[in-house]
């Protein structure tokens, strides 16, 4: 599951990606929820792990049941690479899962996790948790999530994305509109670059339209936090 800056954010860092792969959470459910990241790597040994059968998944499992009780596929092998995207607020004993994928992921491997931040709430079958960066790190305490320097926060506009700050106080998502606001005093000059930007920038224009034409609060409240951890 997912969307288009989450698919985006992997395919930037797939020179970090190495097989076997596992995806957590891979079942198709419909267009504008699955995304296909298994067509990124078809030269690595690839594996899609769901709580319930169906398209594009190749092992049933529920991530909180012990780990000695996960199917034997999962037991045995070790993966270089965990991707797991828009899965942890569906998950109830978050705790457990978290310690299950860890479980998973080979030592120096590489786990590509994503949660919302903020987000409207959506059930596959239910919706749990939001997280901030701080959550992640506390959940998955195995992983260094600073060594790669990949972590991004994004929105539910297509390309919308910026790095997210190492400093934890610091990762709050200002988008386009709300910069122009802050940084410029002059309010001719606001108004100027405003009308300039308007006209170069298909993000801003997007957002502008929704904002103030159509007073609709489309992009701002909606945001992921994307973050990439190597297992110690």
């Amino acid at each position: 599951m997912g969307d288009y800056n989450q698919l985006l954010w992997i395919r930037e860092n797939r020179n970090l990606v190495k097989g076997p792969i596992l995806e957590v959470g891979s079942k198709f459910y419909d267009p504008s929820t699955s995304i296909d990241y298994r067509s990124i790597f078809p030269s690595f040994e690839y594996l899609g792990m769901d709580l319930e059968s169906g398209q594009n998944v190749d092992v049933v499992c529920d991530l909180t049941q012990d780990f000695d009780d996960f199917p034997e596929v999962l037991q045995s092998t070790k993966y270089q690479t965990v991707i797991c995207c828009s899965v942890m607020e569906h998950v109830k004993d978050i705790y457990k899962a978290a310690n299950n994928i860890s479980h998973l992921v080979k030592k120096g491997g590489v786990l590509f996790i994503s949660t919302p931040f903020i987000w409207q709430f959506h059930g596959y079958p239910s919706d749990y948790w939001r997280f901030t960066p701080e959550a992640v790190r506390y959940l998955f305490k195995d992983f260094d999530f600073d060594l790669l320097g990949e972590n991004t926060i994004s929105s539910n506009t297509d390309n919308d994305m910026q790095k997210l700050s190492r400093d934890p106080n610091d990762f709050l998502y200002k988008n386009e509109l709300y910069q122009f606001q802050q940084d410029i005093k002059n309010p001719i000059l606001r108004k100027l670059k405003r009308v300039l930007h308007f006209f170069g920038n298909k993000n801003f224009r997007k957002e502008y339209l929704l904002r103030q034409v159509l007073k609709k609060e489309k992009r701002f409240p909606y945001t992921s936090i994307n973050l990439v951890g190597v297992k110690k």
